[in-house]
């Protein structure tokens, strides 16, 4: 079966192709190296490698399993304890995407069933973190009570004894715009713009102005991105349809930019991976050109530094 989907598998013939991409080599039941399969590491359960999810996802789709579909529970309890790390991704001989295949399951599985308020609070934490940031500290103060961490626990599945992050009173972007009009440390022409990601911005924003004045301390002018979240936790809760609508977002925003020339850095792995692997892959025609584009020019925090480095005075116009 080659059901419709909202990533592109077309280069490797459909997404009923691109399951069959497992050839059984068993390199994710790795115990001692590397980082895939962490769920199978905790559990040696064949179920829970990269392996066995996609024997059984292939065998759902090919009607191999009889009465089970893509609809079925049990099929969602087999991926369930896929984490999307991607290390299947890179560690894999063939290069298996799991987590993909994860969230394309769980968005027609949401369309069949309904999205559980757990993924919708999870995968909208952009919005969450935007209401709850400007309350702080006294938000953090009840999100650590003992009555909202058994209501989180009975609710939202998470344990009650995990301590969760704290909401910063002041965000990146905020502090940004404090400086706008100040002298820069830096008068190079700009050569590039922070990507400020939903927990850079509002958990840990010290992560992000470390990243500027370290840049501005090298002689880089950079400047702040005008994005919006790149998806990644609407991503993994299977909310694609949202996904794609951020995708799109962040085209209209950030082509602009490409098109000066900028690079755009990223200090969170896992928003580079959305930017550059997901949102092409969410998009169709003009928009993933433009997807492509931007993901062309994003690079990791400290691979843009090592760059400057090599440059020697922040001049980075050999980055192809």
């Amino acid at each position: 079966a080659d059901p419709p989907t909202f990533f592109d598998y077309s280069e490797h013939g459909g997404w009923g192709r691109a399951v069959e991409m497992c050839s059984g080599v068993g390199a994710c039941r790795k115990k001692f190296q590397g980082t895939m399969c962490p769920s199978y590491m905790a559990t040696r359960d064949e179920a829970h490698s990269t392996r066995g999810r996609a024997n059984v996802l292939r065998l759902a789709m090919s009607g191999q399993l009889g009465e089970v579909d893509l609809q079925d529970r049990a099929l969602r309890e087999v991926l369930d304890l896929c984490l999307e790390c991607r290390a299947c991704k890179s560690e894999c001989p063939v290069g298996v995407d799991m987590a993909r295949f994860k969230s394309e399951f769980l968005a027609d599985y949401w369309r069949r069933h309904g999205t559980p308020l757990s993924a919708r609070m999870l995968g909208n934490i952009q919005q969450l973190s935007r209401w709850s940031s400007p309350l702080a500290p006294f938000s953090n103060w009840m999100l650590s009570s003992g009555p909202v961490r058994w209501l989180n626990e009975r609710m939202f599945g998470i344990d009650a004894r995990r301590q969760l992050p704290q909401w910063q009173k002041q965000t990146l972007s905020q502090w940004w715009n404090c400086r706008i009009g100040s002298p820069s440390s830096s008068v190079a022409p700009q050569k590039a713009v922070l990507f400020k990601d939903t927990f850079t911005n509002y958990f840990e924003p010290e992560i992000g102005i470390a990243a500027i004045e370290l840049c501005e301390a090298a002689g880089i002018r950079i400047g702040l991105a005008p994005n919006h979240c790149c998806g990644r936790p609407l991503i993994s809760q299977g909310m694609l349809n949202q996904a794609r609508e951020y995708a799109r977002k962040n085209v209209q925003s950030l082509f602009p930019v490409v098109q000066k020339g900028l690079k755009i850095v990223v200090c969170e792995p896992s928003c580079l991976s959305a930017l550059c692997e997901d949102a092409p892959a969410l998009l169709r025609g003009e928009e993933q050109e433009k997807a492509k584009a931007i993901a062309e020019s994003c690079l990791l925090f400290e691979e843009f530094m090592e760059m400057a480095s090599r440059s020697g005075n922040g001049d980075l116009s050999f980055v192809s």
